[in-house]
């Protein structure tokens, strides 16, 4: 049994790790997400990467969404008991560390959005359980994207949200544990990246508030987009 518990956490970390964002630039364009727009492994860096071209998105979101559905299924399956609910809440973390950490790229990985989503989507089929938790937190998400125009922040508080209504409503502690170590995962990835010199003169704790809320060093966004195209050309001037 913990043979088949270790193998299906590992194997989620590797099938998190597969970043179709990156692919799909790279054939598309031959662009590589980490040294273009915002570094980041992501739909939204994709988008500017291949020239605004909408189609190509479908295929990477569904990618995404979906690859930790197989591992969280396989849980259900191949564990007994209880013991299937701590496969599926280790197999979830494990697959969101996996694109936030890829080792297939030095573990320069995305922000892990499309992955959590994907998780919360599909771990009401896969136990049964009633879908507060996901109907709560895309709720959350949609209201800080469309509401507040902070999408960033409306998707660390929607994620936040996942442990805390699960708990809420009861359901088992294996899988309150796994949204808070998803939680855990994404304010990492968030807060543990280089520093950018527009912020060299801003205090380390506004730095780390702002990306914590607005996934960004500085408050400014306009500001801050101006200065990673900046950073783009320079870039491309010297290759």
């Amino acid at each position: 049994m913990w043979i088949r518990f270790i193998a299906l956490v590992v194997l989620a970390y590797l099938v998190g790790a597969i970043t179709p964002a990156h692919l799909a630039a790279k054939l598309a364009r031959g662009i590589d997400l980490r040294e273009f727009g915002t570094r980041n492994i992501g739909t939204s860096n994709l988008y500017q990467a291949t020239g605004k071209k909408k189609s190509i998105l479908v295929p990477v979101i569904i990618f995404d969404l979906a690859k930790s559905w197989p591992l969280l299924w396989a849980a259900r399956v191949l564990l007994p008991g209880d013991m299937a609910y701590w496969g599926e809440a280790a197999a979830a973390a494990a697959a969101v560390v996996g694109h936030s950490w890829p080792v297939y790229l030095n573990f320069q990985g995305g922000r892990g959005m499309l992955a959590t989503l994907g998780i919360a989507l599909f771990m009401p089929v896969v136990t049964g359980l009633a879908p507060w938790p996901v109907a709560v937190g895309v709720s959350i998400v949609l209201l800080g994207t469309f509401a507040l125009r902070n999408a960033p922040l409306g998707v660390v508080s929607g994620v936040t949200a996942l442990p805390i209504v699960s708990w809420l409503v009861g359901e088992p502690l294996a899988l309150i544990l796994g949204y808070l170590g998803i939680v855990a995962v994404m304010i990492i990835r968030r807060l543990a990246q280089p520093r950018r010199e527009i912020s060299a003169r801003v205090k380390l704790s506004s730095v780390l508030l702002n990306r914590l809320l607005f996934d960004r060093d500085i408050r400014d966004r306009e500001a801050w987009l101006k200065d990673t195209s900046a950073e783009t050309s320079g870039r491309r001037e010297k290759s």
